[in-house]
């Protein structure tokens, strides 16, 4: 009996370490299988970081920053109609641009039409609007004579193509964005962006602006 006793006792006593093994072993496999997609996530964000860099246009250069500061209206609209000035405002020859604001920023209303009136003098070498453009304008704030422009001109007009997306000139782009020093020779080109991140870039700058 003592013999049996023994031997179930050492028997008993050589299983339970090999079971705590077991499940200590089951326990560290377990937790290395629900770390992998964890560590896989980390690894595709890396190589996503490292192929795709932050476009340079959305970083904005104190021109940018100084046409928002001012401009008394910012906003993207549609021209609905473009005339002489019938008023000729205190005998000054002016023109009469109506447009329908769809997006506005500062000065104006979503979808207020809104009249601004220009020196007509500075329409002699080309027509500046034309009915059915859609563009992003910065103008000044009405002067002492009712007269605005264009800030910067021609930084401060954008116009939107038949997509919806903005064109900026290698003027507009290189003065309104600083590029990162990878992607330095993207300023010398015409690039197109989308309305929603144009938007972004103009409210980013207002902020920064005050």
């Amino acid at each position: 009996m003592f013999v049996t006793a023994s031997f179930s006792s050492s028997v008993i006593m050589l299983r339970v370490p090999c079971l705590e093994r077991l499940v200590c072993s089951n326990m560290a496999l377990h937790r290395t299988i629900n770390f992998l997609p964890v560590v896989a996530l980390l690894l595709l964000r890396a190589a996503f970081a490292e192929a795709a860099p932050v476009s340079p246009a959305f970083q904005l250069s104190p021109v940018f920053r100084n046409l928002a500061r001012a401009s008394g209206y910012i906003f993207i609209g549609t021209v609905t109609s473009v005339r002489q000035d019938p008023h000729l405002l205190n005998s000054i020859p002016s023109l009469e641009v109506t447009f329908h604001v769809e997006r506005a920023f500062r000065g104006v209303r979503n979808g207020q039409p809104l009249k601004i009136h220009e020196w007509a003098r500075m329409w002699d070498s080309e027509q500046r609007y034309q009915a059915g453009e859609r563009m992003l304008v910065f103008f000044y704030p009405p002067g002492r004579l009712g007269l605005t422009s264009i800030v910067g001109e021609p930084l401060g007009r954008i116009i939107a193509d038949s997509s919806g997306r903005f064109l900026l000139s290698p003027e507009q782009n290189s003065a309104w964005f600083r590029p990162s020093r990878a992607a330095t020779p993207m300023n010398t080109l015409e690039v197109r962006i989308p309305r929603r991140q144009i938007s972004n870039a103009v409210l980013r700058a207002c902020r920064e602006a005050k």
